[in-house]
């Protein structure tokens, strides 16, 4: 049902939380890799959520929030990521992770930090130390 809400980002959200709080624990979503691609993510939370190779290219994450999920190998390419929330459960979470040139790059929030990371030359730095 997911795959089929077409442009519609809200309707897409909507179905897609419901589909992440349905999920137990850290068990894939059955969904092809490039769903997320060029959608408006905004305001979602993924927690639990095995995410592992999904592609984020062109998507908008403000305040998106990535709680203990399985984050191998995803593609954040000309991500926007703004606010965007990494509650990583361990340091490898991000492994093989590919970020692009962060171009659309304001700010993310890990876990643990207090501050935001608003530089983009400081977010490189941190997403390299975890992938």
């Amino acid at each position: 049902m997911i795959v089929t809400s077409g442009s519609n980002d809200v309707v897409f959200k909507n179905l897609l939380q419901i589909a992440i709080y349905a999920t137990e624990g850290n068990r894939p979503l059955a969904l092809p890799r490039t769903i997320f691609e060029s959608k408006d993510l905004k305001n979602v939370v993924f927690e639990n959520i095995d995410l592992a190779g999904m592609s984020f290219c062109h998507t908008g994450l403000t305040n998106t929030v990535f709680r203990n999920c399985k984050l191998h190998g995803i593609k954040l390419e000309d991500a926007l990521l703004k606010g965007t929330v990494f509650e990583l459960a361990d340091a490898s979470a991000l492994q093989g992770a590919t970020i692009g040139d962060l171009k659309r790059f304001f700010s993310i929030r890990p876990g643990g930090i207090t501050k935001p990371i608003e530089d983009p030359r400081e977010a490189r730095k941190w997403f390299h130390d975890r992938t």
